[in-house]
């Protein structure tokens, strides 16, 4: 019986010693269940109306260069100061002159000559006139007059053969003088006076500075945002406006140019479609778009548009009664946004893309209102009228988590 207690003692206060932990243990905290609704970043969409900007990018070339080359030989005699790199002329000015005399002798003696046949021909067209009546009446033979009308005859192409001569005689002493045969610059020279001068040696390249000219291919859907782009007709004040922009010293300018001709055919290797922009006076000084923030050095004067800088060209393409240009991002599936009401519901909204530049997407859509709110965030699964909360990065950043997701979305 003993052995019985002290067993039933041991079990009462194990029993007893359970509950007192039951009722010692601390109690689980009961939450609410977190909220799964995901977080996307979104912009406001801004109504634009006006022209649709086709955007490109080409290099700056001069309407017209060409190598000057010698078209006579001889000794050069003089160079023009202004005959140097970099060096400017105007239209007409002697730019390299070739020892005239030879030539100035072979005109005097093709002039000479032309004199001297132009009495040899006054000469036999007398005799022809003096021997007509007689050789109707009979006093001379037919033979001695048709002798005379041969060698009149022969003496008008011989006349036209040295009045060919002193033609050529003046061209030759007129290239003997090399002028430019338009306002321009020198890119390179490569002439002294001494230097004799063989037919075609070349002497330098020139440029002319009245004009520039970017080339800059667009492909056929942003080019037939430009109207009218082959009528050529039209004069330049009503041409399609454009603005180009360069980088100089760390800094970006502007100029004003307009759209002047397209190419008439497409590149087969590219597939892109050149349109031609020209920038008259381009030694106009640019305008300044931009400074440098961190160094604060500037520019002192403003550049011209140089042969050879690297532009970005905008051109005024069609009017628009309203579009909104948003973010790359933005665009789903290539024709389709995610908006988010004033209830935070996501709507899946189909849109017309009119331009695709670059990191940008200009869109129309009637559905599409200023200040709509416009997903530009990935999420994994999208459901047409499901619920979402706004991402504020700097109010909310520990929701930054929650809202980098997979890039590739599943839409439904």
């Amino acid at each position: 019986m003993g052995w019985y207690a002290d067993a039933g003692l041991i079990l009462a206060l194990g029993f007893g010693g359970y509950l007192l932990l039951q009722l010692l243990a601390p109690q689980p905290q009961i939450s609410d269940a977190p909220d799964r609704t995901p977080f996307v970043e979104v912009i406001t969409a801004k109504i634009e109306s006006g022209p649709v900007r086709v955007k490109g990018f080409g290099v700056v070339r001069s309407r017209a260069e060409i190598g000057l080359a010698a078209q006579v030989s001889g000794q050069v005699v003089y160079v023009s100061p202004d005959f140097k790199s970099g060096g400017q002329f105007k239209k007409g000015d002697v730019l390299v002159q070739i020892d005239p005399r030879v030539y100035e002798a072979n005109l005097i003696q093709a002039e000479a000559n032309k004199e001297a046949g132009k009495a040899t021909l006054a000469f036999a067209e007398s005799q022809v006139n003096r021997n007509r009546d007689l050789a109707k009446q009979g006093f001379t033979a037919r033979q001695r007059f048709d002798e005379l009308v041969s060698r009149r005859d022969e003496a008008k192409a011989n006349m036209a053969r040295l009045e060919a001569l002193v033609d050529q005689a003046k061209l030759d002493l007129e290239h003997a003088t090399i002028t430019a045969p338009f306002e321009g610059r020198v890119e390179s020279e490569n002439v002294d006076e001494g230097t004799f001068l063989s037919v075609g040696t070349e002497i330098g390249q020139i440029f002319a500075t009245d004009a520039v000219e970017v080339s800059v291919p667009l492909s056929d859907d942003e080019a037939a945002l430009l109207p009218d782009l082959w009528n050529g007709a039209h004069e330049t004040s009503r041409k399609l406006k454009a603005t180009l922009t360069a980088s100089y010293g760390g800094e970006l300018y502007q100029w004003n140019g307009y759209v002047d001709r397209a190419a008439a055919n497409i590149d087969t290797g590219t597939r892109t479609l050149s349109v031609v922009v020209r920038v008259d006076n381009p030694f106009t000084p640019g305008t300044p778009v931009t400074r440098p923030s961190n160094t604060g050095i500037s520019v002192a004067t403003p550049p011209p548009l140089l042969v050879g800088m690297y532009a970005t060209v905008e051109m005024e393409g069609k009017q628009l009664q309203r579009f909104a240009v948003i973010p790359r991002e933005a665009l789903r599936d290539e024709d389709t946004v995610w908006k988010v009401d004033q209830t935070n519901t996501l709507k899946i909204q189909s849109v017309d893309v009119i331009q695709k530049r670059g990191n940008e997407v200009t869109i129309v859509s009637e559905h599409i209102a200023e200040d709509t709110r416009i997903v530009t965030s990935a999420l994994a699964v999208v459901v047409d009228g499901m619920k979402v909360r706004i991402l504020d990065r700097t109010a909310d950043p520990q929701a930054v988590s929650h809202a980098d997701l997979p890039a590739r979305s599943l839409t439904r």
